[in-house]
C-alpha cells in the first residue's frame, strides 16, 4: 500500500520543522568543539533520545524481520538479547571513561601522535565504516514500497537531507532532531504492531508459518548452525566499534549522564 497525499503532507511538515530547529540551533555552533560535541552539554534526556535513534535504525527494524524469516526465534534470543546485554559494559565502564578523556576527534588524536597522513587515513576508514550501507538499502526499499519510486533516487535524496541536517547545526541539532525521530519511531511502531501481529494470527500464525519451514525455528536457538550463531554474537558486539556512541558519551554533560542514558 502506497502513502497518500495526507501522509506526504505530514512527512514534508515534519522535515520542515526539523530543518527549522536545526537552523535555529546553528547559531549556537561557534567552534569545532560545539559542532562535534555540543559543548559537552547534552542532558540525560537528549542523550537517551540520540542514542536510541542511533540504535533503533532502519536496518535494525527491517533487518530484524529478515533475521526472523531465516533464523526464527534465534534472531530474538541470540541477537536481540545479546545486543542489549553487550551495552551494559559499554554503559557502566567504557562510556564514563570516554566522556572524561575524549578531548578531540579520532583524526585529531591520530594527527597529534602519528602525523597528518595517519590522520587522513584514519578519517577515511571512519567514513567508510560509518556509511551504514544497511541503512541506505532500507531507505531504498521503503521508498519503493511507499511511493513506487526508484530505490537509488530515494537513497540519494535522503542521504542529502541527512548530510544537510548534520552540517547545519552539528551534534546539538542532531541530538534534538534524533529525539523527534525517536518519538516518531516509537509511536509509529507501537501503533502498527498490534494490528500486524493479530493479522498474521499472533503466535499461532508464527507457528503455522515457521513450522512449515522448520519447527526448530520456534525454539530459542532456532536450529541454526553454530557458525551462524557466532556471527549473530559478533553483530551484537559490533557496537563497540561504532563512533556514534563514543561521540554521544563525549558530548554528555557528565560521565554519570552518559552512563545513565545508555542504561536507560
Amino acid at each position: 500500500m502506497h502513502v497518500n497525499i495526507v501522509d506526504d503532507i505530514v512527512i514534508v511538515l515534519c522535515f520542515l520543522v526539523i530543518f527549522w530547529i536545526s537552523k535555529r540551533l546553528s547559531k549556537s555552533t561557534t567552534d569545532m568543539d560545539s559542532f562535534y560535541k555540543a559543548n559537552h552539554a547534552l542532558p540525560w534526556s537528549l542523550c537517551v533520545g540520540t542514542l536510541m535513534a542511533s540504535w533503533y535504525n532502519g536496518s535494525g527494524i527491517i533487518g530484524t524481520v529478515g533475521y526472523v524469516t531465516t533464523m526464527g526465534f534465534a534472531a530474538w534470543f541470540i541477537w536481540s538479547i545479546g545486543a542489549h546485554g553487550v551495552r551494559f559494559p559499554l554503559a557502566l565502564w567504557v562510556g564514563p571513561r570516554i566522556s572524561v578523556k575524549a578531548k578531540g576527534t579520532i583524526p585529531d588524536l591520530l594527527r597529534v601522535n602519528y602525523g597528518k597522513f595517519a590522520a587522513v587515513m584514519g578519517a577515511i576508514v571512519l567514513v567508510i565504516s560509518c556509511l551504514s550501507i544497511g541503512e541506505v538499502a532500507c531507505i531504498g526499499y521503503i521508498g519503493e514500497a511507499a511511493w513506487n519510486a526508484n530505490k537509488f533516487v530515494i537513497c540519494v535524496i535522503v542521504i542529502a537531507i541527512s548530510i544537510g541536517l548534520t552540517c547545519l547545526s552539528g551534534l546539538m541539532g542532531v541530538a534534538i532532531t534524533d529525539m523527534i525521530f525517536f518519538f516518531l519511531m516509537v509511536v509509529c511502531v507501537s501503533a502498527v504492531f498490534p494490528k500486524m501481529f493479530f493479522e498474521v494470527g499472533g503466535i499461532t500464525g508464527f507457528h503455522a508459518a515457521l513450522d512449515s519451514v522448520d519447527p526448530n525455528m520456534m525454539t530459542a536457538l532456532g536450529g541454526i548452525p553454530v557458525p551462524q550463531a557466532i556471527v549473530l554474537i559478533l553483530i551484537c558486539i559490533n557496537v563497540y566499534k561504532d563512533p556514534t556512541f563514543y561521540q554521544r558519551f563525549a558530548a554528555a554533560n557528565s560521565p554519570r549522564t552518559g552512563k545513565r542514558a545508555m542504561l536507560s
